[in-house]
C-alpha cells in the first residue's frame, strides 16, 4: 500500500489533469512496467474525466541510468578493492521470466538486460571475461531465461573464481529479491561451491545522488510541453 488507483484517484481528486507514471523498472517486461499500463488504463476506462497519462516504458537506456549502477559498484571497490584478475568476476544478475516469453511471444527484456549489462561494464571499463550476466527469481513449473543465479555461484569457485561481485540492474531499490535472495541465500550458494571465498553484494542505486540526480533529470525530460 498505497495501491496505484488509489493514488490516482487522489491526485484526480485534487484537481491533476496531467500524469507521469515511473514505473521504477529499468527495463521493460509485461510483468513489470506493463502491468502498471494495465493497472492505469483500467482507471482510466469508463470516467468521464481522466487524467492524461504519460508512461516511462523503460530507462536502462537514458543518459546517467547506467552511471548510477556503475557508481554503487565503484563505491564496493574502494571498500573491497578491485576485483583480483581472472579470479574474481562482477554477476550481474536480472530477475529472470518464462524463457517462452521471449522465444514464443517476442518480448524484448533479454536484449534490454543485455544491453543494460554492456552499458554498465562500459563505464566500468571491464575487460571481456570480468563480468557475466545471470537471472534470478525464477519459480513455477516453466524454463526461464538462462543462465540461473543460483547455478552460476554455485559453479563459479570450480572455474577458479574465489571472489564474486553481484550487483542487480533490474532493480531500482533494495529488496527481498536482493537482500534476502542474493545477499543472504546466493552467498550461501557461493561458499557452499568456494568455501572461504569473497562474496559481495552491490546495493541497488536506491537514493543515492547518482541516482536522484538521473531521476530528476529523466523526469524534466519526460515533462517537456506539460512545464
Amino acid at each position: 500500500t498505497p495501491r496505484l488507483d488509489e493514488q490516482i484517484d487522489r491526485a484526480v481528486r485534487d484537481g491533476v489533469e496531467q500524469m507521469l507514471l515511473l514505473p521504477l523498472f529499468p527495463q521493460y517486461s509485461p510483468q513489470t512496467v506493463g502491468s502498471v499500463m494495465d493497472a492505469a488504463a483500467r482507471y482510466c476506462l469508463g470516467r468521464r474525466n481522466p487524467p492524461a497519462v504519460r508512461t516511462v516504458k523503460r530507462f536502462y537506456d537514458r543518459p546517467g541510468w547506467a552511471r548510477a549502477v556503475a557508481a554503487q559498484v565503484r563505491a564496493l571497490w574502494r571498500e573491497k578493492g578491485p576485483l583480483p584478475g581472472p579470479s574474481g568476476r562482477l554477476l550481474l544478475s536480472f530477475h529472470g521470466i518464462p524463457l517462452e516469453c521471449v522465444e514464443e511471444k517476442g518480448d524484448s527484456y533479454r536484449r534490454e538486460c543485455e544491453e543494460s549489462a554492456a552499458l554498465i561494464v562500459r563505464e566500468l571499463g571491464l575487460a571481456d571475461g570480468a563480468w557475466e550476466v545471470s537471472f534470478q527469481s525464477r519459480f513455477g513449473p516453466h524454463e526461464w531465461l538462462r543462465p540461473y543465479t543460483f547455478e552460476r555461484l554455485r559453479a563459479l569457485g570450480g572455474e577458479g573464481v574465489n571472489r564474486v561481485d553481484v550487483v542487480c540492474p533490474s532493480f531500482a531499490t533494495d529488496c527481498l529479491e536482493t537482500c534476502e535472495e542474493i545477499n543472504i541465500e546466493g552467498r550461501a550458494v557461493f561458499q557452499s561451491g568456494c568455501p572461504g571465498g569473497s562474496f559481495n553484494y552491490v546495493p541497488c542505486i536506491n537514493e543515492s545522488e547518482e541516482a536522484l540526480s538521473f531521476y530528476a533529470s529523466l523526469i524534466a525530460e519526460e515533462l517537456k510541453g506539460w512545464i
